[in-house]
């Protein structure tokens, strides 16, 4: 299996505390990756004020219309089932 980081990178995890989060927080760990920063959500507002993002050590690697580019062709490219599982997931998350 192909590394993607080094095991020292900084992993900033939005929303450690529900399902999804905390399913990448404990296999990061698992994997060997320590330095992780799980800020709560009313310590971060990923909506309003990315300073605070920033105050935790995070950093744009692109910008929000690349980002969101990538996510909407990665997104129309998923089969049926594909997408059909990542709504399920959205709803178990969204819907506890």
């Amino acid at each position: 299996m192909q590394t993607l980081m080094n095991k020292s990178s900084r992993i900033f995890i939005a929303g450690s505390g529900g399902l999804v989060g905390s399913a990448i927080e404990r296999r990061c760990r698992a994997l060997g990756y320590e330095n992780l920063l799980l800020p709560r959500r009313r310590d971060v507002d990923l909506c309003k004020d990315v300073s605070r993002l920033e105050a935790l050590g995070w950093k744009a690697k692109i910008s929000l219309d690349e980002g969101l580019a990538s996510t909407w062709n990665w997104y129309s490219g998923m089969t049926q089932s594909e997408a059909r599982l990542s709504r399920n997931v959205k709803r178990a998350v969204t819907h506890g």
